[in-house]
């Protein structure tokens, strides 16, 4: 295990960093001096016709910088300045973000250039919010589910392929365009989601860190004049969902439906005078699922259930039906995805999370690639120092039968209300065609300077 105790011992020197000059940040008590001190209390009562209107204007810029420990290279070095706006009247809300990156570290691993600069609008959309009716028109991000770490219906938002690791245990998703409306009622609520364009995963950036090992294949195959890929296929339609949530008991309860397309692309294949032809698809499916919360003394136990008929899946190569000529290499099979797990705060801010995930095809032998039963839990540890500004925790994801596991220690200290400064390092294990393993080779360091305004 000399790999893992080299990048262990670099993370604990990380944090060692950070934790040595905190007695010297900490501020001391000064008292205040009232004298000469005229206070008008009418002055501070906001004028009925100001407040009612509210401009925001404001951001953040961010240094982000990645180490691999076993590439023994930069992994990113991303610069951000990321700007945000608001204007509010009454129940009308408009709101627009946007991000500038630059990072240089993409020329070590891609011979394209272009892609150091990246520019994007995050946020954009209108917002009425009423007492018995929400409406969002615009670019905005929708989580349903209330499952944390994975979340079987969280359908709407692809992933955001050119950063797609959140932390250990989640991934990171782009905004797209869409309609959102709430409409509640004593005991019921009522929710509504229309993208009128279907949004999916964009293809990773060719040798990306990210890069998906199936994707890595195919494109070193045609790289070799072994195969033709077309991987440009945004599906040409809209998707929806609709949920309905009550609450009794202190339980809510909510029914979930969705129809749209898969965010990961399959890839079909075609074989002719020797190429094979490979097609990223996305296919057109339907989700029925059924949600749980309740909240607790200190906590909250929650839950989810996802069924998904005729998902589409790359066939097992022992399939050989589907590899005969005329076969496209995918096969159909009935999906289940099943989340429950436990939040827990203990003496105002330890926090313990866990959530156990199982995913299954029920028939006996479905001829999909994947496993018909996998299982594993996600998993958060934190704590909260210096009347909350420092924070320190372990989290990561592990699958129980071959899935891998990534894992994550890392602190985040809030110097006052504009500098925060965050450190750690994340740890993948497992085969090198799993689902975790496969980025055994991105064990990273990293940290992030992050100054708000």
């Amino acid at each position: 295990m000399p790999r893992y105790f080299a990048a262990w011992l670099a993370g604990l020197a990380l944090l060692l960093c950070f934790f040595a000059p905190l007695p010297r940040a900490m501020a001391e008590d000064v008292p205040l001096d009232m004298d000469g001190m005229d206070f008008d209390l009418t002055e501070a009562m906001p004028d009925e016709k100001e407040s009612a209107y509210d401009l925001y204007f404001g951001g953040y810029a961010e240094s982000r910088t990645q180490v691999g420990v076993d590439r023994g290279e930069v992994l990113s070095f991303r610069q951000r300045l990321h700007l945000e706006t608001s204007a509010e009247m009454h129940s009308l809300l408009v709101f627009g973000s946007a991000d500038a990156d630059f990072d240089p570290a993409v020329a070590q691993w891609s011979d394209q250039q272009e892609e150091q600069t990246h520019t994007r609008v995050d946020k954009l959309y209108l917002s009425l919010d009423t007492s018995y009716l929400d409406l969002v028109a615009g670019q905005q991000v929708v989580r349903w589910g209330t499952g944390d770490g994975i979340n079987p219906m969280d359908l709407f938002n692809p992933v955001d392929q050119r950063d797609p690791v959140a932390n250990a245990r989640s991934l990171r998703r782009r905004s797209v365009p869409l309609l959102q409306a709430v409409v509640q009622r004593p005991g019921i609520t009522l929710e509504g989601v229309f993208l009128p364009m279907a949004e999916v995963n964009k293809p990773p950036l060719t040798d990306s860190p990210w890069e998906p090992a199936g994707v890595r294949a195919i494109r070193q195959a045609v790289d070799n004049g072994q195969a033709e890929l077309e991987d440009e296929n945004t599906p040409d339609g809209q998707e929806y969902g609709l949920r309905a949530t009550v609450t009794a008991s202190g339980w809510d309860l909510s029914l979930l439906y969705y129809e749209g397309y898969a965010n990961d692309a399959v890839y079909s294949r075609e074989q002719t005078e020797g190429i094979i032809t490979y097609k990223a698809l996305h296919p057109h499916f339907t989700a029925y699922g059924f949600n749980f919360a309740k909240g607790l003394s200190s906590g909250t136990v929650r839950g989810e259930v996802a069924y998904k008929p005729d998902t589409v899946f790359p066939a097992a190569p022992h399939n050989t039906a589907e590899y005969e000529a005329g076969g496209d290499g995918l096969v159909k099979a009935d999906f289940v995805q099943a989340v429950v797990g436990l939040d827990w705060t203990f003496f105002s801010n330890l926090y313990l999370n866990g959530q156990y995930f199982v995913e299954l095809l029920p028939g006996s032998d479905s001829g999909a690639a994947c496993r018909d039963f996998s299982d594993g839990m996600t998993f958060k540890v934190s704590d909260k120092f210096l009347d909350t500004a420092l924070e320190t925790g372990v989290q990561g994801t592990v699958y129980f039968n071959g899935g891998g596991l990534s894992t994550e220690a890392y602190v985040q200290y809030e110097v006052d209300d504009h500098w925060e400064l965050t450190g750690g390092v994340i740890l993948w294990e497992g085969d090198a065609d799993s689902v975790l393993g496969q980025f055994r080779d991105n064990d990273m360091i990293y940290c992030k300077v992050k100054y708000s305004f």
